[in-house]
């Protein structure tokens, strides 16, 4: 799978996924939002793009630790230079 950004994300992909999760795409950064739903939506959009007949109940049934895994690769840098 090629790295996924939420920097790429279409605005049709940032609108699914608000509705998905009931929560505005910048309550990432909100240290107080609930997260489930937020990574839920964001790990489904992204596996679709690879797979369209990835289904909700599919990001639903992953485990917490792939998401997070996930979600922790996306900020990842390419940068030799950046600290980790």
């Amino acid at each position: 799978m090629e790295k996924f950004s939420i920097e790429d994300l279409s605005m049709k992909e940032v609108t699914i996924i608000e509705q998905k999760s009931g929560l505005a795409i910048d309550k990432l950064a909100d240290e107080d939002a609930p997260k489930g739903p937020l990574f839920t939506a964001i790990y489904w959009v992204a596996m679709k793009r690879e797979n369209p007949k990835f289904t909700w109940s599919n990001a639903e049934d992953t485990s917490f630790k792939t998401i997070m895994t996930f979600i922790g690769a996306m900020g990842e840098t390419s940068d030799p230079n950046s600290e980790k």
